[in-house]
Protein backbone atom coordinates (compact mmCIF):
# COMPACT_ATOMS: atom_id res chain seq x y z
CA UNK A 1 0.00 0.00 0.00
CA UNK A 2 1.25 3.64 -0.64
CA UNK A 3 1.39 5.83 2.81
CA UNK A 4 2.67 9.45 2.75
CA UNK A 5 3.82 10.55 6.26
CA UNK A 6 2.28 13.65 7.04
CA UNK A 7 4.21 15.57 9.70
CA UNK A 8 6.20 18.81 10.86
CA UNK A 9 9.74 18.38 9.47
CA UNK A 10 12.41 19.98 12.18
CA UNK A 11 9.89 19.05 14.96
CA UNK A 12 10.73 17.25 17.72
CA UNK A 13 9.16 14.47 18.16
CA UNK A 14 7.32 14.77 15.16
CA UNK A 15 10.61 14.15 13.10
CA UNK A 16 12.09 11.50 14.71
CA UNK A 17 9.48 9.64 15.35
CA UNK A 18 8.51 9.94 10.98
CA UNK A 19 11.50 8.25 10.49
CA UNK A 20 11.21 5.47 12.50
CA UNK A 21 7.89 5.00 11.29
CA UNK A 22 8.86 5.04 7.76
CA UNK A 23 11.25 2.33 8.40
CA UNK A 24 8.99 0.22 10.23
CA UNK A 25 6.20 0.58 7.46
CA UNK A 26 9.05 0.14 4.77
CA UNK A 27 10.08 -3.36 6.38
CA UNK A 28 6.76 -4.41 6.50
CA UNK A 29 6.30 -4.03 2.85
CA UNK A 30 4.24 -0.51 1.90
CA UNK A 31 5.68 2.13 -0.16
CA UNK A 32 6.28 5.18 1.92
CA UNK A 33 6.58 8.74 1.26
CA UNK A 34 8.19 10.85 3.65
CA UNK A 35 9.48 14.18 1.82
CA UNK A 36 13.07 14.34 3.74
CA UNK A 37 13.87 10.92 2.36
CA UNK A 38 12.61 11.43 -0.87
CA UNK A 39 12.81 14.64 -2.22
CA UNK A 40 16.12 15.37 -4.85
CA UNK A 41 18.12 18.11 -6.30
CA UNK A 42 16.05 20.09 -8.38
CA UNK A 43 12.47 18.98 -7.23
CA UNK A 44 9.74 21.51 -7.02
CA UNK A 45 8.72 20.75 -3.63
CA UNK A 46 4.94 21.82 -3.69
CA UNK A 47 4.51 19.73 -7.05
CA UNK A 48 6.44 16.49 -6.31
CA UNK A 49 4.16 16.55 -2.33
CA UNK A 50 1.00 16.84 -3.92
CA UNK A 51 1.50 14.11 -6.78
CA UNK A 52 2.56 11.89 -4.09
CA UNK A 53 -0.31 12.31 -1.84
CA UNK A 54 -3.08 11.82 -4.65
CA UNK A 55 -1.12 8.68 -5.64
CA UNK A 56 -0.89 7.52 -2.19
CA UNK A 57 -3.68 5.27 -0.45
CA UNK A 58 -3.23 6.32 3.29
CA UNK A 59 -1.91 9.67 4.45
CA UNK A 60 -0.36 9.31 8.00
CA UNK A 61 -0.75 12.66 9.90
CA UNK A 62 1.49 13.02 12.96
CA UNK A 63 -0.63 15.55 15.46
CA UNK A 64 1.78 18.05 17.74
CA UNK A 65 1.44 21.54 18.44
CA UNK A 66 4.42 22.26 15.58
CA UNK A 67 2.51 20.24 13.01
CA UNK A 68 -0.87 22.09 14.05
CA UNK A 69 0.73 25.58 13.62
CA UNK A 70 2.48 24.76 10.17
CA UNK A 71 0.80 25.66 7.03
CA UNK A 72 2.27 22.85 4.65
CA UNK A 73 0.76 20.33 7.28
CA UNK A 74 -2.77 21.69 7.77
CA UNK A 75 -2.64 22.04 3.75
CA UNK A 76 -1.65 18.55 3.29
CA UNK A 77 -4.39 17.40 5.41
CA UNK A 78 -6.92 19.28 3.95
CA UNK A 79 -5.94 17.69 0.58
CA UNK A 80 -6.10 14.75 1.83
CA UNK A 81 -9.76 14.72 2.92
CA UNK A 82 -10.58 16.71 -0.42
CA UNK A 83 -9.50 13.59 -2.01
CA UNK A 84 -11.19 11.10 0.15
CA UNK A 85 -7.81 9.72 1.51
CA UNK A 86 -7.59 7.43 4.07
CA UNK A 87 -6.33 9.25 7.28
CA UNK A 88 -5.01 8.14 10.22
CA UNK A 89 -3.98 10.57 13.18
CA UNK A 90 -1.47 9.65 15.61
CA UNK A 91 -1.39 12.19 18.87
CA UNK A 92 2.36 12.32 19.34
CA UNK A 93 1.81 15.03 21.90
CA UNK A 94 -1.38 17.07 24.15
CA UNK A 95 -1.84 20.02 21.96
CA UNK A 96 -3.14 23.22 22.86
CA UNK A 97 -6.16 23.92 23.31
CA UNK A 98 -6.63 26.71 21.06
CA UNK A 99 -5.37 24.45 18.35
CA UNK A 100 -7.53 21.75 18.96
CA UNK A 101 -10.23 23.99 18.07
CA UNK A 102 -9.10 25.75 15.53
CA UNK A 103 -6.40 23.55 13.71
CA UNK A 104 -7.35 20.25 15.17
CA UNK A 105 -11.26 19.49 15.06
CA UNK A 106 -12.44 21.15 11.97
CA UNK A 107 -10.62 18.51 10.22
CA UNK A 108 -9.81 15.37 12.07
CA UNK A 109 -12.07 15.67 14.99
CA UNK A 110 -14.66 13.07 13.49
CA UNK A 111 -11.88 10.69 13.34
CA UNK A 112 -10.60 8.28 16.11
CA UNK A 113 -7.10 8.83 16.78
CA UNK A 114 -3.34 6.65 18.03
CA UNK A 115 -2.69 8.47 20.89
CA UNK A 116 1.28 8.12 21.83
CA UNK A 117 2.87 8.22 25.14
CA UNK A 118 6.38 6.60 24.48
CA UNK A 119 5.15 2.84 23.58
CA UNK A 120 6.35 2.30 19.67
CA UNK A 121 5.84 -0.53 19.50
CA UNK A 122 2.22 -0.17 20.61
CA UNK A 123 1.70 2.73 18.10
CA UNK A 124 3.07 0.55 15.32
CA UNK A 125 0.83 -2.76 15.99
CA UNK A 126 -2.54 -0.36 15.99
CA UNK A 127 -0.77 1.66 12.73
CA UNK A 128 -0.54 -1.89 11.00
CA UNK A 129 -4.60 -2.85 11.96
CA UNK A 130 -5.62 0.34 10.47
CA UNK A 131 -3.78 -0.60 7.50
CA UNK A 132 -5.04 -3.56 7.02
CA UNK A 133 -8.93 -1.90 7.10
CA UNK A 134 -7.94 0.76 4.94
CA UNK A 135 -6.49 -1.95 2.88
CA UNK A 136 -10.09 -4.44 2.90
CA UNK A 137 -11.91 -1.12 2.50
CA UNK A 138 -10.26 0.02 -0.68
CA UNK A 139 -11.01 -3.18 -2.31
CA UNK A 140 -14.40 -3.85 -1.10
CA UNK A 141 -14.87 -0.28 -2.79
CA UNK A 142 -13.50 -1.89 -6.50
CA UNK A 143 -15.52 -5.12 -6.11
CA UNK A 144 -18.92 -2.96 -4.81
CA UNK A 145 -17.41 -0.52 -8.01
CA UNK A 146 -17.34 -3.36 -10.49
CA UNK A 147 -20.41 -4.96 -9.27
CA UNK A 148 -22.38 -2.06 -10.61
CA UNK A 149 -20.31 -1.38 -13.59
CA UNK A 150 -21.26 -5.01 -14.55
CA UNK A 151 -24.59 -4.14 -14.91
CA UNK A 152 -26.15 -7.70 -13.22
CA UNK A 153 -28.71 -6.81 -10.67
CA UNK A 154 -28.41 -9.49 -7.97
CA UNK A 155 -26.00 -11.74 -6.17
CA UNK A 156 -27.31 -14.77 -7.84
CA UNK A 157 -26.78 -13.63 -11.41
CA UNK A 158 -23.53 -12.02 -10.23
CA UNK A 159 -22.58 -15.75 -8.69
CA UNK A 160 -23.73 -17.44 -12.06
CA UNK A 161 -21.85 -14.74 -14.18
CA UNK A 162 -18.79 -15.84 -12.31
CA UNK A 163 -18.87 -19.56 -12.48
CA UNK A 164 -19.18 -18.91 -16.35
CA UNK A 165 -16.42 -16.89 -15.97
CA UNK A 166 -14.52 -19.41 -14.07
CA UNK A 167 -15.44 -22.12 -17.19
CA UNK A 168 -14.61 -20.49 -19.57
CA UNK A 169 -11.04 -19.87 -17.62
CA UNK A 170 -10.54 -23.51 -18.61
CA UNK A 171 -11.75 -23.28 -22.14
CA UNK A 172 -9.94 -20.30 -23.27
CA UNK A 173 -6.38 -21.24 -23.87
CA UNK A 174 -6.83 -24.14 -25.78
CA UNK A 175 -9.11 -22.02 -28.14
CA UNK A 176 -6.52 -19.31 -28.56
CA UNK A 177 -3.92 -21.95 -29.32
CA UNK A 178 -6.54 -23.36 -31.90
CA UNK A 179 -6.77 -19.59 -33.19
CA UNK A 180 -3.34 -18.56 -32.86
CA UNK A 181 -4.27 -15.33 -30.96
CA UNK A 182 -1.33 -12.90 -30.86
CA UNK A 183 -1.10 -13.32 -26.97
CA UNK A 184 1.32 -13.56 -24.03
CA UNK A 185 2.37 -17.43 -23.07
CA UNK A 186 0.65 -19.76 -21.01
CA UNK A 187 0.69 -19.08 -17.29
CA UNK A 188 2.83 -21.58 -15.29
CA UNK A 189 0.54 -23.77 -13.68
CA UNK A 190 2.29 -23.30 -10.40
CA UNK A 191 1.58 -19.16 -10.63
CA UNK A 192 -0.37 -17.34 -8.79
CA UNK A 193 -4.37 -16.95 -8.90
CA UNK A 194 -4.17 -13.56 -9.83
CA UNK A 195 -1.57 -14.24 -12.62
CA UNK A 196 -3.93 -16.76 -14.10
CA UNK A 197 -6.80 -14.32 -14.12
CA UNK A 198 -5.07 -11.63 -15.66
CA UNK A 199 -3.60 -13.74 -18.41
CA UNK A 200 -7.34 -14.95 -18.75
CA UNK A 201 -8.55 -11.09 -19.14
CA UNK A 202 -6.19 -10.05 -21.22
CA UNK A 203 -7.12 -13.25 -23.26
CA UNK A 204 -10.86 -12.84 -23.31
CA UNK A 205 -10.53 -8.83 -24.06
CA UNK A 206 -8.38 -9.97 -27.50
CA UNK A 207 -10.82 -12.55 -28.33
CA UNK A 208 -13.68 -10.80 -28.36
CA UNK A 209 -12.30 -7.44 -29.72
CA UNK A 210 -11.24 -10.24 -32.51
CA UNK A 211 -14.55 -11.99 -32.96
CA UNK A 212 -16.23 -8.08 -32.88
CA UNK A 213 -14.09 -6.75 -35.85
CA UNK A 214 -15.29 -10.10 -37.25
CA UNK A 215 -19.04 -9.43 -37.41
CA UNK A 216 -18.53 -5.70 -37.88
CA UNK A 217 -16.39 -6.59 -41.35
CA UNK A 218 -19.12 -9.30 -42.22
CA UNK A 219 -21.79 -6.70 -41.74
CA UNK A 220 -23.28 -7.98 -38.48
CA UNK A 221 -23.72 -5.04 -36.23
CA UNK A 222 -25.77 -6.54 -33.58
CA UNK A 223 -23.62 -9.07 -32.91
CA UNK A 224 -20.11 -7.05 -32.46
CA UNK A 225 -22.60 -4.91 -30.04
CA UNK A 226 -23.11 -8.01 -28.03
CA UNK A 227 -19.21 -9.53 -28.07
CA UNK A 228 -18.27 -5.81 -27.49
CA UNK A 229 -20.77 -6.20 -24.73
CA UNK A 230 -19.40 -9.43 -23.22
CA UNK A 231 -15.89 -8.21 -22.96
CA UNK A 232 -17.01 -5.24 -21.18
CA UNK A 233 -19.11 -7.35 -18.60
CA UNK A 234 -16.14 -10.20 -18.38
CA UNK A 235 -13.62 -7.19 -17.88
CA UNK A 236 -15.97 -6.23 -15.04
CA UNK A 237 -15.92 -9.62 -13.59
CA UNK A 238 -12.35 -10.35 -13.52
CA UNK A 239 -12.16 -6.65 -11.72
CA UNK A 240 -14.03 -8.16 -9.52
CA UNK A 241 -12.16 -11.44 -8.86
CA UNK A 242 -8.66 -9.36 -9.08
CA UNK A 243 -9.90 -7.51 -6.08
CA UNK A 244 -11.17 -10.42 -4.35
CA UNK A 245 -8.10 -12.03 -4.75
CA UNK A 246 -6.18 -8.83 -3.08
CA UNK A 247 -8.67 -8.96 -0.16
CA UNK A 248 -8.74 -12.39 1.12
CA UNK A 249 -5.22 -13.49 -1.28
CA UNK A 250 -3.50 -15.05 1.68
CA UNK A 251 -6.53 -17.43 2.46
CA UNK A 252 -7.08 -17.91 -0.94
CA UNK A 253 -3.69 -18.76 -2.00
CA UNK A 254 -3.56 -20.89 1.26
CA UNK A 255 -6.77 -23.05 0.34
CA UNK A 256 -5.14 -23.67 -3.45
CA UNK A 257 -1.94 -25.12 -1.88
CA UNK A 258 -3.92 -27.51 0.40
CA UNK A 259 -5.44 -28.96 -2.28
CA UNK A 260 -2.74 -29.25 -4.44
CA UNK A 261 -1.27 -31.02 -1.70
CA UNK A 262 -4.33 -33.17 -1.27
CA UNK A 263 -4.33 -34.12 -4.90
CA UNK A 264 -0.62 -35.10 -5.03
CA UNK A 265 -1.07 -37.50 -1.97
CA UNK A 266 -4.15 -38.98 -3.71
CA UNK A 267 -1.45 -39.79 -6.86
CA UNK A 268 0.85 -41.17 -4.19
CA UNK A 269 -1.37 -43.27 -2.86
CA UNK A 270 -2.76 -45.01 -5.95
CA UNK A 271 0.75 -45.81 -7.24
Amino acid sequence: MDIFINYKQGAEPDHDFARHLEKALAVSGHRVFRDESQMRAGDVWADKLLRQLDSCGVVISLISDAAMQSKWVLNEIDRAIEKKKHVIPIMLEPISQDLMFTAYRPRLGDRHYISYSGDVQGVMAEVMRSLDKARRLKYEDLIEGAIRQSGLPNPTEILCALLWLLRDMHVLPAAIKRQDAQTSSLPDQNGTLAQSLAYFADGSAAMNKHNAGVHRKAGDAQHAKQMEFVARRYACLAEILLSALKLWGPEVEAFRDSMIRQRQKRKEGKS
